[in-house]
């Protein structure tokens, strides 16, 4: 695997900073709608509306504010913003669309969409 990815960053394939990588990026951006996307961009699309929507619910129960989430996040995780950072760049309607749709799919209740803080 280390020999592969070597022999990509050697021919220039770096994933999202040149479009190509172990899939052409260029391409999925020109798909259009989600129905056209590929099942790896609507898995991500469902693992992040979970990802914000536990969050959610730990700051609907008290156990913490926005604003502490954001920061123990991205702290522990070592990266620029954290959930609720996140959800505001999706956007609520996306997060819920999305959630709406996983739990239709699977029927787990626990992607019924808690509140969004502020």
């Amino acid at each position: 695997m280390i020999n592969r990815l070597e022999a990509m960053a050697a021919e220039g394939t770096l994933g999202r900073k040149s479009g190509r990588g172990f899939y052409d990026y260029a391409s999925s951006h020109e798909q259009g709608p989600a129905e056209k996307a590929p099942a790896h961009d609507r898995f991500s699309g469902w693992l992040a509306a979970a990802y914000v929507n536990t969050a959610c619910r730990f700051i609907e129960q008290g156990a913490c504010t926005a604003e502490d989430m954001d920061y123990a996040v991205a702290e522990y995780m070592g990266i620029d913003s954290g959930p609720v950072a996140l959800a505001a760049r999706m956007g609520r309607e996306k997060v819920v669309a999305l959630l709406y749709e996983v739990r239709e799919m699977t029927g787990c209740g626990l992607f019924k969409p808690s509140p969004f803080p502020g």
